[in-house]
């Protein structure tokens, strides 16, 4: 008899470290995923930030479609950084009006703005996608810590078609490849 209550005991304290276990695993998952949240809107803050001093500087005009596209685009992402697959046709609808544009066609100002967007960009694709952020990882130890999230970017859009469940991935991957088109012009091309 004492040896059935020493295993039922036994199994219970398994149970217990099992249903434990698991709920620290979820508050693991809830931290990283704020923290990444975070880590987003700072790369789009960043970005938005630099072109309202440049609009404040009067180098880029507040009433021009490249302004509004590139403030619409920095707010939403801003606003909802944890849910970008539900937004990628709202990407390509905010920067349809830059793609239209020739990168000679840009200030400096604009240039940097973009590039600075795409850069932010290639920090959603590692951060939100589980398989994208594992390749980065590996690249990095590859490398020794010389690669960068856009250079990553650059050398996975060669790989072709990894995946086809990360459309939004792609979607994105093309905005961030137009505004590096945009702001080729500078010398800013990722490495």
């Amino acid at each position: 008899m004492s040896g059935l209550i020493i295993i039922v005991f036994a199994l219970s304290v398994v149970v217990i470290n099992i249903i434990l276990g698991y709920q620290e695993r979820q508050k693991t998952n809830l931290y990283r995923s704020l923290y990444v949240a975070e880590h987003t809107k700072s790369f789009f803050a960043k970005a938005r930030n630099e072109m309202m001093r440049l609009a404040a500087e009067n180098k880029i005009d507040t009433q021009s479609d490249f302004f509004k596209s590139m403030y619409s685009l920095h707010t939403l992402i801003m606003r909802n950084p944890d849910s970008y697959s539900d937004f990628s046709a709202g990407l390509a609808k905010a920067i349809f009006n830059i793609q239209k544009r020739n990168p000679k066609q840009l200030t400096e100002s604009e240039k940097n703005i973009s590039y600075m967007t795409a850069e932010a960009m290639g920090h959603i694709i590692i951060n939100y996608s589980s398989a994208m952020r594992f390749l980065f990882g590996f690249a990095k130890r590859w490398t020794k810590n010389k690669i960068n999230h856009a250079s990553f970017i650059v050398f996975i859009s060669h790989l072709g078609n990894l995946d086809k469940k990360i459309q939004a991935e792609r979607e994105i991957k093309t905005a961030q490849e137009e505004l590096y088109r945009l702001s080729s012009n500078s010398g800013m091309m990722p490495c």
